[in-house]
């Protein structure tokens, strides 16, 4: 797909912001803010809340901010090869096509309301942002290192699987896809656990997250399972 075309400079565009951008401004800031007793708890709110020893040495607020700013942004960036393709709606680029399609699916019982989602996608994409920017630092900012080009990939497969799903209505690969983003957050973890064991905690919720997600992405083809695939849509 298109998205994935977006990979290798989205990766090389990470590093670029962060040494030309991001890194200057910090030091702008550091010299007209530097003693500020106002922003000082600011900055320290994450490392105090959050980090141990061991991973307080891989701290920096400005690679926080570069994968915080991506994985927010991350659907805004990697919505573009989709609207190119003109799969949605030029004059409503983020409203699917059919749009009540999945408030019109069967779901099992248990499957969570809607509130819900946000509820625990918000929190675990801030903690994953948090790893993502320790893993950063251990790396030296190497954009083409596989755990970050990994990295980048889930927020690829996060994005796609809104396409495939609320676009093209099409389950089953909606589990692919799925399958795909575990098996690279599960890379991570793994790497992290031999590298940098003091990292891998920050992506476990998130990791557990999306399996989850397969399991209600399960839960609604075997509901649905005859009209799990719409039509291909027009071009």
């Amino acid at each position: 797909m298109a998205e994935v075309s977006l990979l290798m400079l989205t990766t090389l565009g990470l590093q670029l912001v962060q040494r030309f951008a991001l890194t200057p401004l910090s030091v702008v800031a550091e010299e007209s803010f530097g003693n500020s007793a106002l922003l000082q708890p600011v900055v320290d709110f994450i490392p105090s809340l959050f980090l141990d020893k061991q991973s307080e040495k891989y701290w920096s607020t400005t690679s926080f901010v570069l994968w915080a700013l991506f994985g927010y942004g991350a659907q805004f960036l990697l919505h573009l090869p989709s609207l190119w393709k003109k799969r949605i709606q030029l004059t409503k680029a983020f409203t699917p096509l059919g749009e009540g399609w999945y408030s019109e699916l069967k779901r099992p019982s248990w499957f969570p309301k809607g509130y819900f989602f946000p509820l625990v996608w918000i929190p675990v994409k801030f903690v994953r942002a948090i790893g993502h920017s320790l893993l950063w630092e251990s790396l030296e900012h190497n954009s083409m290192s596989v755990p970050v080009m990994l990295g980048v990939m889930t927020y690829v497969f996060g994005n796609m699987w809104n396409q495939v799903v609320f676009v093209q209505h099409d389950l089953l690969g909606g589990v692919a896809v799925l399958g795909m983003q575990i098996f690279c957050m599960t890379s991570i973890v793994v790497y992290c656990v031999f590298e940098v064991p003091c990292i891998a905690k920050f992506f476990v919720p998130y990791t557990v997250s999306a399996c989850a997600a397969l399991i209600l992405n399960l839960a609604l083809l075997a509901k649905n399972c005859e009209g799990s695939r719409s039509r291909p849509l027009e071009s």
